[in-house]
């Protein structure tokens, strides 16, 4: 993928075409990856060490597919290839930490941002336009995208939770990294209780949270 990017400066629409189409292609490899590590996780007999890694191999992938994505729309609008001056694996979501609203209204606002954008890419506009357009459009992916990467974190750590303690592990599909925080809260408090009962009724007084299996 470094070659494409060099040839940017001869052909840098059909450059980034391609760039584009090979990041699509690993953001998919990335994903069934991450699925099948959650699914195992899920079913019981999973490993949290493969969900982790599958994980940040499916935010790198992200990273570079919002990245390509920005970069082919650069390229067709006749723009220096700002985001070709980095190496792929350098760039991430920095800065990005604080993500204002919930996942679905981060993707709301990357298509009332593209929807602008497009708007001034056909009315030919100064170039000057275009260009903010385009980096508000990019500036709201990167945050759409970043969101969706701290839900997923969120969803797996209680994912982890309840492989450790025998818990169903579901998380609403879509909920917001606050809700896969509250289904966390959930288990170590259901687990808590039950514990205390069963120390209670077997030994008459209260007992501390059992271990988690080990690796957990």
């Amino acid at each position: 993928m470094r070659d494409l990017w060099k040839e940017r400066s001869e052909r840098p629409e059909e450059a980034a075409r391609l760039i584009f189409r090979d990041a699509v292609r690993e953001l998919r490899q990335a994903m069934g990856r991450y699925d099948r590590a959650r699914q195992a996780i899920d079913a019981g007999h999973g490993s949290p060490a493969e969900l982790a890694r599958s994980r940040q191999a499916w935010s790198w992938a992200l990273t570079e597919w919002v990245r390509s994505l920005i970069a082919r729309e650069e390229a067709r609008d006749g723009a220096a290839p700002e985001a070709g001056e980095q190496a792929p694996q350098e760039t991430r979501f920095a800065g990005l930490s604080s993500v204002p609203g919930t996942l679905r209204e981060a993707r709301l606002r990357v298509e009332v941002y593209f929807r602008e954008y497009d708007r001034a890419r056909r009315r030919g506009g100064s170039p000057a336009d275009l260009v903010t357009a385009r980096r508000t459009w990019g500036r709201a992916l990167e945050m759409w995208a970043c969101e969706l990467v701290a839900q997923e974190e969120a969803a797996d750590h209680a994912r982890r939770l309840a492989w450790s303690l025998g818990e169903p592990a579901a998380v609403p599909a879509g909920g917001s990294a606050e809700v896969a925080a509250r289904r966390a809260d959930e288990i170590v408090r259901r687990s808590r209780e039950r514990a205390r009962a069963h120390n209670i009724a077997t030994r008459g007084r209260p007992s501390v949270l059992p271990s988690s299996r080990q690796g957990a």
